[in-house]
């Protein structure tokens, strides 16, 4: 009998292994579509500097069907099962083991530092290429254009250059990067305008260097200085702002706050690595010790123009007010340098308004709108930050300000906004500097008039409205405006004059009615009630304007004279 060496039936060891592996296997093949259905992966999502593939359309046409496979194929990769996952994996192996870094914006300094190398930042760091002399020229024209279109307007410019992380700590950056040239074109630049200009240029990098004997300045997983650099930034600007301005004060000291410490991953450049959720860093913020003088400012005083409206989150201004008619107003044009200044800058200044430029697609976006910002606001004072890398950018230095002739329109234009939604104050104010901008045109004088009459003030009224007769003899609206201020101010004889006038050169029947309504009671004043109410009925048969109902309405016509 032979001896069995065993239960056919029964699995052996290699077959259950074999079973494993494929069920291993195919588990493997099928949990990207299971996360990608399901959402398994607990990565957060990545920031990422670009937009992820969409899933394409598929339509009947040759062309949809060449491109979908492509399309497709990007959609899959953007979007396969635990891809942030495994990138972020990825990531920290190159980072952590082999000190490489996986994003080429991204340089793994000394000391376990991070430096920001996107938009040509290595060669500016190494100085590869300097400016010109004709390049220096053309950036002394660029400030002092913006420093003499200001000035115009009464307002004082402060240039700001925040310096880069790597000027302030180039001896953390990596060995391997040697330098071409010694001097930067920041180092250029303040040279040239030292010698060149009288435009006011704050570079803090000196404080900066020796401040940073006793403290760190910028955060090592991020771009920009931290609370400590950002006050050492701002110490030299109220320096720099207080000769020309004394109210604003002395700078706040390092003692008025109380220095935070914390670990996050949520530095700019660990983002950017994808490993805010895996390593982390240090983190100073300073919290001030007494409560700040500044505060949001009041309902209905945040800007409201159009061109506001088409600003995206990060651009809207940030205002903040102080009680003090003493002390000047400012408008900081800023990049993402400019964040940390906010709280400690808004407590030297009556009003601080904050307005976030930022390079995106080869361009600064944002100064589209700022001629109409600094129309609405007419601050005392408007600083500038660029950050020094937008030096190798060649376009931080843009005009902030139009032309005079497009200026003056811009400035009649909100300020007649202004006094549309009841703003009579500022409605003055911006239309004055209109004036002083434009003293010869005409319609910044006839809106001045208009404003200043609505807000009561009839003498800067007449003046204004005068000089607009005396600019342009035949304007409807400065004979029409002018007679109802003179009529206001005791003078009917007069107003019937220039009331005639007024609707001689009318274009409409509205605008004749509305002369004939004035001039009515004007009449009524001087005792002609029957010349008055012939005009008023005139004044009704060419329009029901409001203006001429209520003229209506308060003679004592005959009803059959009012009502025709």
């Amino acid at each position: 009998m032979m001896c069995r060496s065993g239960d056919p039936r029964k699995p052996t060891v290699a077959a259950v292994v074999d079973v494993c592996l494929i069920v291993v296997f195919i588990t493997i093949l099928l949990l990207p579509l299971a996360d990608q259905l399901l959402g398994l992966d607990p990565t957060p999502v990545m920031a990422e500097n670009r937009t992820l593939a969409s899933l394409p359309d598929l339509e009947p046409t040759w062309s949809s069907l060449k491109a979908f496979p492509w399309a497709f194929e990007a959609w899959v990769n953007d979007h396969m099962g635990f891809r942030r996952l495994l990138v972020r994996a990825r990531s920290w192996g190159l980072v952590a083991v082999l000190g490489v870094s996986p994003n080429d914006d991204v340089i793994l300094g000394r000391d376990g530092w991070l430096f920001y190398a996107g938009q040509q930042k290595l060669d500016y760091f190494r100085s590869v290429e300097l400016y010109s002399e004709q390049e220096l020229e053309h950036f002394r024209r660029s400030v002092e254009r913006n420093r003499d279109r200001l000035r115009a307007l009464g307002i004082e410019y402060v240039l700001l250059i925040a310096p880069d992380k790597d000027s302030i700590y180039p001896e953390l950056m990596p060995r391997r990067l040697e330098k071409v040239h010694e001097r930067s074109r920041l180092d250029q630049v303040t040279t040239y305008l030292g010698q060149h200009s009288d435009v006011t240029l704050v570079d803090p990098r000196p404080a900066l260097w020796q401040a940073k004997q006793e403290h760190r300045l910028y955060d090592r997983a991020d771009t920009h200085w931290n609370d400590i650099g950002a006050l050492i930034g701002y110490q030299e600007l109220i320096r720099s702002v207080a000769h020309r301005f004394p109210a604003v004060g002395q700078p706040a000291r390092l003692e008025s706050f109380e220095l935070v410490r914390r670990r996050t991953g949520y530095f700019d450049l660990l983002v950017m690595l994808g490993l805010q959720e895996v390593m982390s860093a240090e983190g100073i913020s300073l919290v001030p010790r007494q409560p700040l003088r500044a505060g949001p400012t009041a309902p209905g005083t945040p800007l409201e123009t159009a061109a506001m409206t088409q600003l995206t989150p990060v651009q809207r201004p940030w205002v903040r007010a102080i009680d003090e008619e003493a002390l000047p107003r400012v408008t900081v044009f800023h990049d993402s340098f400019g964040e940390r200044l906010k709280p400690m800058l808004a407590e030297h200044f009556q009003r601080t308004a904050f307005f976030h430029l930022f390079y995106s697609d080869s361009h600064y976006v944002g100064y589209e709108t700022s001629s109409e910002i600094v129309a609405r606001e007419l601050p005392d004072i408007v600083i500038q930050e660029v950050v020094e890398r937008g030096l190798q950018l060649g376009a931080a230095i843009r005009c902030l300000v139009e032309p005079e002739p497009e200026m003056v329109r811009t400035l009649v234009r909100t300020g007649r906004g202004l006094s549309d939604t009841g703003r009579h104050t500022e409605a003055v104010r911006t239309l004055r500097a209109a004036t002083r901008l434009g003293p010869s045109d005409a319609e910044a004088w006839a809106n001045l008039g208009l404003a200043a009459r609505r807000l009561g003030d009839l003498k800067q009224a007449r003046i204004a409205l005068e000089r607009v007769l005396k600019l342009e003899p035949r304007h409807y609206y400065g004979h029409h405006l002018l007679a109802q201020t003179l009529l206001a101010l005791g003078h009917p004889r007069r107003t019937v004059t220039l009331e005639a006038a007024a609707a001689a050169l009318a274009t409409t029947d509205q605008q004749r009615g509305q002369s004939l309504a004035a001039s009515a009671a004007a009449r009524w004043r001087l005792g002609q009630r029957s010349r008055a109410c012939a005009e008023i009925s005139t004044a009704l048969e060419l329009s029901r304007h409001p203006d001429i109902l209520q003229v209506a309405g308060a003679l004592e016509c005959p009803a059959g004279a009012r009502s025709r």
